[in-house]
């Protein structure tokens, strides 16, 4: 088991144990009561279980509260109602369970999924600039509390405006799909791309020096390269890439050494990288 899986084990755990708890609780109020209505009360738990742990679940929860409905219904001494009429409440309110259980669960996914795209950009599906910028921000934070280096890199594709020209707009679009999708590819864990607009990206590489920068940076470029000639495309880029040694004031400092560090490459003639380091006094 990895230790992501183990956290989110984790993570559920509680809700779950919390919602069945409840369930219990709910259960045995509503046989202490008799009569009294109490099944809108399961959605307590049903919610909980639902929104923390998943659908599954979810659905187990639902069931699980109406068959205790159901039982507390059925031994109730008090009640004078037919038995068919028990089982026919009993499946109603099953019915509304699931309703309930389904529709909260649609309404998480669709938050999900809409945070999602406000952290992604909608042509690359890599990060926007809003999420590397949240990124790069706490990763500044974390070099700056445990004294590590930090490496980003500005990517500009080379004449983009002349290929966009002759390739056409939606090939220029799939052009820069793959070269997100790559870089992508080619990275560590840790690391993260985003497009910055129109053809220019940035790659943050936290507790990265410069010798690690520039070997992940050779690894990005001869994949691009590689994906280029499989699509029988000509790609060059002017690269920046620099290293603090000590973390940068904010994100926009980083990124502003970064460009001007990517300029200067192309401004020596293109289809090149250039490298710079911030020593400690010197940004």
């Amino acid at each position: 088991m990895g230790l992501a899986a183990f956290f989110h084990m984790r993570s559920n755990f509680i809700p779950l144990v919390l919602g069945i708890l409840t369930i219990i609780i709910i259960g045995f109020l509503d046989y202490l009561t008799g009569s009294f209505p109490v099944s809108i009360f399961y959605l307590v738990p049903i919610g909980i279980i639902t929104w923390h742990t998943g659908l599954q679940n979810g659905i187990l929860s639902s069931i699980a509260c109406a068959l205790i409905y159901f039982f507390d219904s059925y031994t109730d001494q008090n009640t004078t109602a037919d038995t068919y009429l028990v089982y026919w409440n009993s499946l109603i309110t099953l019915g509304y369970f699931l309703i309930f259980m389904y529709g909260l669960h649609k309404v998480k996914t669709v938050l999900r999924r809409e945070t999602l795209y406000a952290r992604t950009d909608f042509l690359t599906e890599v990060s926007n600039s809003k999420s590397f910028f949240e990124y790069a921000d706490s990763e500044i934070t974390r070099s700056r509390r445990f004294s590590r280096q930090l490496s980003i890199a500005y990517l500009d594709l080379d004449d983009f405006k002349a290929l966009n020209n002759k390739l056409g707009r939606i090939a220029g679009d799939e052009l820069l799909r793959l070269i997100a999708k790559t870089i992508n590819w080619s990275l560590g864990k840790n690391d993260k791309v985003a497009r910055l607009g129109g053809d220019e990206f940035a790659i943050l590489f936290p507790d990265t020096s410069s010798d690690q920068a520039k070997s992940s940076m050779e690894r990005v470029i001869e994949k691009l390269s590689q994906a280029a000639a499989v699509n029988r495309t000509q790609l060059t880029f002017s690269i920046g890439v620099v290293t603090f040694t000590r973390p940068p004031s904010s994100v926009d400092e980083m990124i502003g050494l970064a460009e001007s560090t990517m300029y200067s490459a192309k401004i020596d003639g293109k289809n090149h990288t250039k490298y710079a380091v911030i020593q400690p006094g010197n940004s």
